[in-house]
């Protein structure tokens, strides 16, 4: 196979977790014969050792068609210890380049993308092989406190790449003010749109059976994490106005204060974390979703993963005016599915528009336009421009 270039991810998680898999599989399919290289989270021996033994003994290299999946062991975790201890530094990121530069001769590899999708991973370019470096600014990382230096460390990454892309407008006009730096490309958050072409047995789930509130009732449900950016003004007055309706929290539960208020609400109920093929299934049943959000300068800035998840299983949507929404709703799929409003009374008006309307399934032409297929080919005709490709 004739190898022009390849891609090189550093993310934020185990590969097989990541929520941004879905888009790396779907470049790695875009761009082959060329490939993919992931460098999966490091296996640090002494925590895994006593939680994850497994780990310790996956092959380093794994391979499915075009796309590789580094497994380095290191001794101590890359981004908490190691950030601490100069020398363990070094010698677990020697590691790292070794099995990297063994992997990068064997494959005869020319031209490299370094794919950088956080700030505090900056560290990774000065020991990976590499031609250019994109910056991947999915979320505004500099408003989390819990990494040390993030600001720093973020411009200091903006300096290196070659190009930016953020997943929201909001985030483009921030990030050009703030590092004066011209090559920002926006591309939205998106799906991968094999996941969401298939049929399923609706009798297989047990929602019907979680509690009796279900039967005969409308759904209004939320899905993702349950934390203080929830709006709890908003969720209590729709609990309050629709008791006819079940209102159904799909997600990790990071927020306990949030738990305990609204669980006194008779119609709500908590189904907890789901993984993805039974959350895709749980979200069709949906008869309107929310996103109820405070606008914090991190919702402001989001391209949120379930406003397209919704869109993709045809499920309608009333939002918080989160920026990129709000542009959103002005397209022709937009007025077909989404709201944005203002505040609570205007939230429930727009739930009672859409809980009795008939649902109309998205289009194989509106699917791609959300897919993850659709955001590549427009950022590979920038990459092309910026001679970053060929």
């Amino acid at each position: 196979m004739s190898i022009n270039f390849s891609i090189t991810f550093i993310i934020t998680g185990e590969f097989n977790n990541f929520h941004r898999k879905p888009m790396i599989i779907s470049i790695a399919k875009a761009i082959y014969p060329n490939i993919v290289i992931i460098i999966d989270r490091p296996y640090d021996f002494i925590p895994n050792f006593f939680r994850k033994r497994y780990k310790l003994f996956k092959e380093k290299i794994e391979k499915k068609d075009n796309v590789f999946i580094l497994n380095s062991k290191i001794i101590i975790h890359d981004q908490i210890t190691l950030r601490f201890c100069k020398n363990l530094k070094k010698i677990s990121f020697f590691i790292i380049k070794k099995d990297f530069n063994n992997l990068y001769s064997k494959l005869e590899i020319k031209n490299n993308i370094l794919w950088i999708m956080h700030p505090d991973l900056i560290d990774y370019s000065e020991y990976i092989n590499h031609n250019s470096i994109l910056y991947d600014c999915y979320d505004e990382f500099i408003v989390n406190t819990a990494v040390k230096n993030i600001e720093k460390r973020e411009k200091e990454l903006v300096e290196k790449s070659n190009i930016i892309i953020t997943s929201s407008k909001y985030l483009k006009e921030k990030k050009e003010i703030l590092y004066n730096f011209k090559n920002i490309f926006f591309s939205s958050t998106a799906i991968n749109k094999e996941n969401f072409c298939f049929e399923y047995n609706k009798n297989l789930l047990d929602i019907k059976k979680t509690n009796e509130i279900f039967k005969n009732k409308k759904i209004i449900g939320f899905a993702g994490s349950i934390r203080n950016d929830i709006d709890l003004e908003i969720v209590e007055y729709i609990a309050k106005e629709k008791n006819d309706c079940s209102i159904v929290f799909l997600g990790k539960i990071f927020d306990k204060k949030i738990f305990e208020r609204l669980k006194l609400f008779d119609n709500i109920i908590f189904l907890g974390e789901k993984n993805f093929e039974d959350f895709i299934k749980y979200i069709d049943l949906f008869d309107v979703s929310i996103m109820p959000h405070i606008l914090n300068d991190f919702i402001l800035s989001s391209s949120p993963y379930k406003f397209y998840q919704y869109l993709a299983k045809s499920c309608f949507i009333v939002s918080s005016k989160i920026p990129e929404i709000v542009d959103f709703e002005k397209t022709e799929l937009g007025q077909k599915f989404v709201r944005t409003a203002k505040d609570k009374f205007e939230f429930l008006s727009l739930i009672n528009y859409f809980i009795n309307k008939p649902k109309e399934k998205i289009s194989e032409e509106e699917l791609y336009s959300i897919s993850w297929d659709n955001r590549f080919e427009k950022l590979k005709e920038k990459m092309i421009e910026l001679k970053i490709i060929d």
